[in-house]
């Protein structure tokens, strides 16, 4: 409900007092939403280990508003695994979240600037984006 029907966390508890009868306030769903996290830790973070230990990893970004506030969504994906992170910025920094440099595999992505971190014997870009930029050439 929180994201895919962009509730509030206030309409969500209305929803769960009004509509089945179960009181709960909205410090009461922050404070599930919270455990839950803290509970699927140990799995996200096992998924990332995966991900970052894969051979090749496609990289991307995109444009995500929560609550009104732009923020960006990364995502990693490799054969096995793939691994989605949001962060508050869109630079090298929120890069390195998601794919440290020091990872050893080969990481394919577009040409966004905050890419040039990776290794040059490890970055590969995107064929897509080499062919519309050959397009235009």
């Amino acid at each position: 409900m929180r994201f895919d029907m962009r509730q509030s966390i206030g309409n969500i508890a209305r929803f769960f007092t009004e509509g089945i009868g179960l009181s709960w306030s909205r410090g009461s769903i922050s404070r599930r939403l919270a455990k839950l996290i803290d509970t699927l830790a140990p799995v996200t973070n096992q998924l990332w280990e995966d991900l970052l230990n894969e051979p090749v990893i496609h990289v991307d970004e995109t444009g995500w508003k929560e609550d009104g506030y732009r923020r960006w969504l990364w995502s990693g994906s490799g054969k096995q695994t793939t691994g989605f992170h949001i962060t508050s910025q869109r630079n090298r920094d929120s890069f390195e979240e998601v794919v440290p440099t020091s990872s050893e595999g080969f990481v394919m992505t577009d040409g966004y600037t905050a890419y040039n971190a990776i290794p040059t014997g490890q970055h590969a870009e995107c064929w897509a984006h080499i062919l519309r930029k050959a397009r235009w050439s």
